[in-house]
């Protein structure tokens, strides 16, 4: 399936210290394309991100099932780790997208998911709120 249509989301977080550190949470249908670290600065010492992918109608977190991002033992400040081609990984309505450091890097970084939001899928959505 071909996507006319790309969104990029970021968030700034600190990776000198380990668990979560961005979240990437959806009120529409969306298939992940790409998700990716920068490193706004250098960084010293080997670690690794993963993507986790919290399921809300189930309430299950999965573990590094989206994606695992390892780094180096050195990375310039501009370096960038990504995984693509996510096997048309799709978050539904509420689920997250979690960064989490499970080997802490002195870097600070930015998380970033590459999407494209699924119109055709809006139509089966349902609002609990009262107006």
């Amino acid at each position: 399936m071909g996507y006319a249509d790309r969104h990029l989301w970021s968030q700034q977080f600190d990776a000198s210290t380990t668990g979560d550190k961005a979240y990437f949470g959806v009120m529409n249908r969306v298939t992940m394309h790409k998700v990716a670290v920068v490193f706004l600065d250098a960084g010293t010492g080997a670690g690794e991100v993963v993507v986790d992918k919290l399921d809300a109608s189930a309430g299950t977190r999965g573990s590094a099932d989206i994606a695992t991002l390892t780094v180096g033992a050195t990375n310039a400040a501009g370096a960038v780790l990504y995984e693509e081609d996510l096997d048309g990984d799709v978050l539904d309505i509420g689920d997250v997208a979690i960064f989490e450091v499970t080997d802490a890097v002195d870097a600070l970084m930015v998380a970033l998911v590459e999407y494209s939001i699924n119109d055709d899928d809006l139509a089966n959505a349902s609002s609990a709120s009262a107006v």
